[in-house]
């Protein structure tokens, strides 16, 4: 039997502008994700993409490479006896001026661990007060298994936020992106 595409939606208010937000988890990704989550990221590298950004681009494919530490913990936590030591993502659409980008997971993650496949859409609105936005996301995935969808729902549920949030905090105690 198939194991059908399941959605899981949240949003994530900062209290950060959207534009600063964006810079810090996208176009600059690479620099700011291990400042802002030393403890997760060891570092963030790219390959390919558009001549003129090299780096975050429609076509580029970015590989978040975690630290030892912190893949061992997550291996003990979601998925014993096997241990990731990176995401790779290949960059679908990437929108600059509107915040908007696509990414379909294509190695480490949870792929063959909870998902089959997955792809993240994510969209930074500007808040209403000043210096807020909105994080507007969506992980549409196919479970390895029916057992394993509550676990993969929650997984996604857990550690998407998270890494904006520790953005945000990153942000609110540096001037970085201003």
């Amino acid at each position: 039997m198939q194991v059908q595409y399941q959605e899981v939606k949240g949003e994530v208010e900062c209290k950060v502008a959207a534009r600063r937000l964006w810079k810090a988890a996208f176009q600059d990704g690479h620099v700011c994700m291990p400042k802002a989550m030393p403890h997760t990221f060891s570092h963030v590298s790219y390959e390919g993409g558009l001549a003129s950004q090299p780096t975050f681009s429609t076509g580029a494919t970015r590989t978040m490479h975690l630290q030892p530490s912190y893949a061992e913990y997550l291996s003990k936590q979601q998925h014993p006896g096997r241990v990731v030591y990176h995401v790779k993502d290949k960059l679908e659409e990437v929108d600059n001026d509107n915040f908007k980008m696509k990414g379909r997971f294509v190695e480490g993650g949870f792929l063959d661990v909870l998902a089959k496949s997955y792809t993240q859409y994510v969209h930074i609105k500007q808040g209403a007060a000043p210096n807020t936005c909105k994080v507007e996301w969506c992980i549409k995935f196919q479970p390895l298994s029916e057992q394993l969808k509550p676990q993969a729902i929650k997984a996604f549920q857990e550690y998407v936020p998270l890494g904006y949030k520790a953005l945000e905090a990153y942000l609110l105690s540096h001037n970085d992106y201003k």
